[in-house]
């Protein structure tokens, strides 16, 4: 503001400096409600509403695996996982209003019912069965979201006989100046994997959920986890591929050595790994694992090698910060193999030729029915969805005419 004080007397310079102060502090006045009425405005989560705040839609979504796409920042309102059990006890529906199951949620044969867990707290399900599942992680994943379907067909290249030299029936050779190409056409096949329903009904006692003083969320759905990874861990291995996954122990991609020569009951010797790599498909060893019973732990402690005649030797087996390896490969234990002695007490396995498929949401369903009134008990259902099987059907032919496989076992020794 340009101001002549010789052409103005004080009293006018006084009023132009009042009204510019007034006009200054009208437009902070104004700028401040402004900004308060969008506060105030802003809706409010609200769990009996089935809403909740929208401050986060900018934020990037994480995961939490290879195999999730979960939110997790997604509660659907709730304050925990035992607020939203407590909602689907009592079925009120306002407040799981953004949790229903659609048609879209489920498999084609099913009708639509019961409620997603918001994905926070799957997540937080999926957490504990990761400290427990130790073979989903190591395969190849594939997440159908809801309304996909439930099928999934998967191109896979065969190169199943290598003793004609060729790979996939396709074979590059020299191609002389001005020559003619050969031509070949690739043996390319498919795996269909169609996803099948898991779950179980689970009772817990009203005070368990209503009346313990702490929060028992991380305690229910550690229930839930620890029973699905053990679920998964045994139908990856063990899988009929009959209404259920198909289990690397059942597939054909499978070959089993025999015995040594002289080798007594109940045992397992150093010379059983050696076989067991040399049927080991080529280029695969730098993915494998040895999955192994914990009843063979007394047997690999004994595994090594002597050099000559001296006192000097390679261990076979070995540990490091608590982790496990064989020949350097890392050697998980599981309480799904065989005991010592048995067929698939040890194996050697590469879990990159298999393929799972989940769907991208569990569902939990209240038992609406009074089975359970005279008992103070809650009934909920829990249901996840999942498929897998190797993604050969066959062992391999090598070059050399030896056979080989992704996955290698020991009989019954």
């Amino acid at each position: 503001m340009n101001i002549k004080l010789g052409t103005i007397s004080k009293s006018e310079l006084n009023e132009m400096i009042r009204t510019q102060l007034e006009s200054v502090t009208g437009d902070i006045s104004k700028n401040i409600s402004d900004e308060l009425r969008k506060v105030f405005d802003k809706p409010i989560g609200n769990k009996l509403s089935g809403g909740w705040p929208g401050d986060d839609d900018n934020k990037p979504k994480q995961k939490m695996h290879n195999y999730d796409n979960y939110e997790l920042r997604d509660t659907a309102g709730f304050d925990s996982f035992s607020d939203y059990l407590k909602a689907v006890k009592e079925n009120n529906y306002s407040a799981l209003d953004k949790c229903r199951v659609q048609t879209k949620d489920v498999l084609s044969n099913q009708a639509p019912g019961g409620f997603l867990i918001p994905t926070k707290y799957q997540a937080q399900i999926l957490q504990g069965m990761s400290d427990k599942e130790i073979i989903r992680p190591l395969c190849q994943s594939f997440v159908l979201p809801r309304g996909a379907g439930d099928t999934l067909t998967i191109p896979v290249i065969k190169s199943e006989d290598f003793s004609a030299g060729k790979t996939a029936n396709v074979e590059i050779t020299n191609v002389a100046e001005a020559g003619t190409y050969g031509e070949d056409t690739p043996t390319v096949g498919q795996i269909s994997l169609k996803l099948y329903k898991i779950g179980r009904t689970v009772d817990f006692s009203e005070e368990v959920i209503f009346g313990s003083p702490i929060d028992m969320g991380d305690f229910i759905s550690g229930i839930f986890a620890d029973a699905a990874a053990f679920k998964i861990n045994n139908l990856l291995l063990k899988g009929t591929g009959a209404g259920e996954c198909l289990g690397i122990q059942n597939s054909g991609d499978l070959l089993s050595i025999i015995a040594e020569v002289g080798q007594t009951t109940d045992s397992l010797v150093a010379e059983n790994i050696f076989s067991m790599a040399k049927k080991l498909i080529p280029g695969a060893w730098d993915t494998s694992t040895f999955l192994c019973s914990i009843q063979n732990i007394g047997e690999l402690l004994k595994f090594h090698v002597k050099l000559g005649t001296a006192a000097a030797k390679i261990d076979v087996f070995s540990e490091t910060n608590g982790k496990f390896t064989i020949l350097g490969r890392p050697c998980l234990l599981s309480q799904h193999m065989g005991s010592l002695g048995e067929a698939h007490s040890i194996m050697l396995c590469n879990f990159k030729k298999v393929a799972v498929l989940t769907r991208d949401g569990m569902m939990i369903r209240n038992d609406q029915g009074l089975t359970n009134f005279n008992k103070d008990l809650v009934r909920f259902k829990f249901t996840m969805y999942l498929d897998s099987q190797p993604m050969f059907s066959n062992y391999v032919t090598l070059a050399d005419g030896n056979t080989a496989a992704n996955f290698v076992t020991v009989p019954a020794i």
